[in-house]
């Protein structure tokens, strides 16, 4: 990681920040992919994957994006600032973010609810209880 970033690099990120927050005040947070923070994301099966941009997205819509944006990814010791959306997300790994509070709100939905991470990867809406899964597998004979 380069320690020292240039102003035209603290000129773009400041202009990205603008865009997400316009007048309104800027917050920050960071999440860490564990059990307490993120039990969603932990539980996916083999062959799902999430991308920081699966994080970005409106639980509501996924369509739409959610103000916030990447400032930093850590893995281990490796970190990597404004990492791209397509980072795939580790158990372990922490994620800055800022932007609009509010965004902090849909996002922990997005990481504790199996139903919502499920519908921002796949776009579909439904149950994974156990009587759901029942009747799908009913369904599908």
């Amino acid at each position: 990681m380069q320690s020292e970033q240039d102003d035209v690099w603290a000129h773009v990120l400041l202009n990205r920040m603008s865009r997400v927050v316009g007048e309104r005040e800027l917050d920050s947070w960071s999440v860490s992919l564990c059990e307490a923070q993120a039990p969603a994301l932990l539980m996916l099966g083999a062959g799902q994957r999430a991308t920081l941009r699966t994080l970005l997205r409106d639980p509501r819509d996924r369509q739409r994006q959610l103000p916030c944006i990447v400032l930093m990814h850590r893995r281990g010791e490796t970190i990597d600032m404004l990492p791209g959306e397509l980072c795939e997300l580790q158990a372990g790994d922490e994620i800055l973010f800022c932007g609009l509070g509010e965004a902090l709100r849909e996002m922990e939905w997005s990481l504790k609810n199996y139903n919502v991470l499920q519908y921002l990867l796949t776009g579909q809406e439904h149950s994974h209880t156990l009587l759901s899964r029942l009747l799908y597998r009913k369904e599908a004979q």
